[in-house]
């Protein structure tokens, strides 16, 4: 219910309100002869208003943001079935680890969707800290060929949604990495920028 409320009085919520304090505090007392009792209703109304604009500018969360950094050492094997990817791709699961600023030890699942003939790939990852939560993103980019049987990988990347202390986490970057199809040996480094938004409790 609490975050309910604080998405209701956002920022986009504080010009409407601005506006109608404005209007409110032009209405001329004298012109209107209105009681005392009106006169304190009517600026208790305005003192209202001006304060839910303060606490709606001041409550959208602390952001924090910051350069963000993971080297993986991941493993893409075939999988049993497409589910999931287009019928012209190949579906790749993709497993592995690395250490990541502001995550530290990190698990990686990944499902990539590749077109082995042209070497576009789109995914969707997880990344898993040592507590276990979770920042979800997704990816695309394209394979550079460097023998029949590998290609250097070079992509971006966007986190959409976390849970835990990195539920309010967003962020993108670049991605570089190498995939051999033989061995599925696919190290990769993801660097670019996060913001952390705090939830106020």
């Amino acid at each position: 219910m609490k975050e309910l409320v604080r998405k209701m009085f956002k920022i986009h919520l504080a010009v409407p309100a601005a506006t109608i304090a404005w209007i409110i505090s032009t209405v001329s007392i004298e012109t209107t002869r209105v009681s005392p009792r009106t006169r304190f209703l009517k600026y208790s109304l305005l003192l209202a208003i001006l304060s839910i604009t303060c606490w709606a500018q001041g409550n959208e969360g602390n952001q924090h943001t910051d350069t963000f950094k993971i080297d993986l050492v991941l493993i893409s094997l075939p999988a049993t079935s497409n589910e999931g990817c287009p019928a012209n791709t190949v579906r790749f699961d993709v497993t592995g680890s690395g250490s990541a600023t502001n995550l530290g030890p990190t698990s990686v699942s990944e499902l990539v969707c590749l077109d082995t003939a042209s070497l576009l790939f789109t995914a969707q990852f997880t990344l898993t800290a040592e507590n276990g939560d979770k920042v979800f993103g997704i990816a695309s980019g394209f394979g550079v060929p460097t023998s029949a049987t590998t290609f250097d990988v070079r992509g971006t990347w966007n986190f959409k949604a976390g849970t835990g202390r990195f539920k309010g986490m967003r962020g993108n970057g670049t991605s570089l990495g190498h995939v051999n199809l033989v061995t599925g040996a696919s190290p990769h480094q993801l660097i670019g920028n996060i913001t952390n938004r705090d939830s106020p409790e």
